[in-house]
């Protein structure tokens, strides 16, 4: 195990070589098993999501479910089945999942399982039918879940410093929110954009169409890596949201391998616990278990990835100021 003494004197720039993924992972671990009370907003959250209320929209998976294309030569049974579970989606659906939605949202285990029952039996319904009320209902839980998220981030980053050099918390709910509605107005614009291109040459090559398609997907990929670290340097540095978009995308450029890595070992440590996490059934008192181990695997990997951004980030400055020195001197 690696002391988190060794990992806390490299994040303030004293060493030259900088922190590793297995390290950084390490260090969140002792962070959270310290701190066990960083576990309760995701735990709360998961209990809301669980026991609380649902907004459904089963009519929008309804109508949409007429408009499915049916494959040529398929079977219509086939073709009846795949529209019942389509619209049977609609139901788990819950449209407060949106509190926990990237960029800065907390991450829960019952958003992705979307339950309908509950040990207390089946939690109030509300189905919502209106698309108008359905855009305002996203958009409002959206910058809901992202105010509380930073917060949730400001704790996370106090464990790495002291609580004046982390930003305040009405400034780190707004820029949250700032970020998250740039992110997703960009992210619309992209979609839109390949999404167009790839309906226009597909009229004239379809399999030229399905390149286009996977261009932009590949590029709305490799964007989220490379912003990966914006929440951490508003949050942490008090950077403004295109100077921390700025700065992320820089030190992804100079830490491709490690960051690629980290985010890789993030995703496989999260998809493997998920299986265990999925185990108990919705109705069963067990999955108060699961709802607390994936609360402390996320912490611990956000926590995580703050000794890995602030780490390297360090070295980074470091690195370009030596750089600068030897020009001058030149």
């Amino acid at each position: 195990m690696v002391k988190l003494e060794d990992v806390e004197r490299q994040s303030t720039g004293n060493s030259s070589r900088p922190i590793g993924t297995i390290q950084s992972i390490a260090a969140g671990f002792d962070k959270i098993a310290a701190q066990p009370l960083l576990l309760i907003p995701s735990v709360l959250l998961d209990l809301f999501l669980w026991f609380g209320p649902k907004l459904t929209i089963p009519s929008v998976f309804e109508e949409l479910a007429k408009y499915l294309i049916t494959p040529v030569g398929a079977e219509e049974a086939l073709v009846e089945q795949l529209r019942t579970s389509f619209i049977e989606l609609g139901g788990r659906v819950n449209l407060f999942s949106v509190i926990s939605s990237f960029p800065v949202g907390i991450s829960t285990l019952m958003a992705g399982r979307r339950p309908i029952e509950s040990p207390l039996g089946e939690p109030t319904v509300v189905q919502v039918a209106n698309p108008f009320l359905i855009i305002l209902l996203l958009a409002v839980l959206l910058l809901i879940g992202q105010a509380v998220g930073a917060q949730f981030h400001r704790l996370i980053a106090r464990q790495w410093a002291p609580r004046e050099d982390v930003l305040e918390e009405w400034r780190a709910s707004t820029r949250a929110i700032a970020l998250a509605s740039l992110v997703f107005g960009m992210a619309f614009l992209v979609i839109f954009g390949f999404s167009l291109i790839a309906v226009l040459v597909s009229l004239i090559m379809p399999l030229f169409g399905l390149m286009v398609a996977f261009l932009g997907f590949s590029f709305m990929l490799w964007a989220i890596v490379y912003l990966i670290f914006t929440p951490h340097g508003i949050i942490r540095y008090k950077l403004g949201v295109i100077r921390a978009m700025i700065e992320s995308a820089t030190l992804v450029r100079w830490n491709v391998l490690p960051v690629v890595g980290y985010l890789g070992l993030a995703y496989a440590l999260t998809y493997l616990t998920n299986l265990v996490w999925i185990l108990p059934h919705e109705n069963s008192w067990f999955s108060l278990l699961a709802i607390v181990g994936h609360a402390f695997v996320s912490a611990t990997l956000l926590a995580g990835s703050y000794a890995f951004y602030q780490d390297r980030r360090a070295w980074l400055f470091t690195l370009q100021g030596a750089e600068a020195q030897t020009g001058i001197d030149n």
